[in-house]
């Protein structure tokens, strides 16, 4: 699910292909031959079905550039919840070196599931990274919150802040350990 507005990106509740503004149409279609990985709507992966073995993790060179790249999409008031960019370009690093060196979470293609190889949360078997809240401890955050709260244009992410917190989203894909930002569905 596209959740932000940036170069006129759009969600899924606005419709739209949002790679075709910026790729021309086929470009996701070449990516998906060369990874590999499709998605598939009756996708269930469970933690026994994510095996390391296939992840080939990003150099510390590689995170730096995922992270550059993705702080230039970032919505304003990401900064304003992570306090500071270097707070933010920290959580967009654990989302790096948590999804294989061939996939993007942010700005993928929407037919490619972006696997998650990082922390888990215990009590849902979601996945999960460690953030400073403003005034509390570090604590996990489901990554598809976190999604939207960075990418989101401001439309989507308020219909989405009014879904039940603490909760995951359900993603579209129906592999909750997909973390790609095209999938996240409005629902939990």
């Amino acid at each position: 699910m596209a959740l932000w507005g940036v170069s006129g990106l759009q969600c899924r509740m606005c419709s739209g292909d949002p790679f075709s503004v910026i790729f021309g149409p086929g470009r996701e279609a070449k990516r998906n031959r060369r990874i590999g990985r499709r998605c598939s709507s009756k996708s269930t992966a469970t933690s026994s079905q994510l095996s390391t073995a296939d992840f080939q993790p990003r150099s510390d060179d590689e995170i730096a550039i995922s992270v550059w790249r993705w702080v230039q999409h970032a919505q304003p008031r990401a900064l304003e919840v992570f306090e500071s960019e270097e707070k933010l370009e920290w959580v967009l690093a654990q989302l790096a070196r948590g999804t294989d060196r061939h996939e993007d979470a942010v700005l993928g293609g929407k037919d490619t599931c972006v696997h998650w190889y990082g922390d888990v949360s215990l009590d849902r078997m979601q996945a999960a990274i460690p953030i400073d809240k403003p005034g509390e401890a570090r604590s996990a955050t489901y990554v598809n919150r976190v999604l939207p709260l960075a990418f989101a244009d401001d439309d989507c992410f308020h219909r989405m802040a009014r879904l039940p917190r603490k909760k995951p989203f359900k993603m579209a894909c129906g592999n909750q350990f997909c973390v790609n930002l095209l999938h996240i569905s409005p629902a939990v």
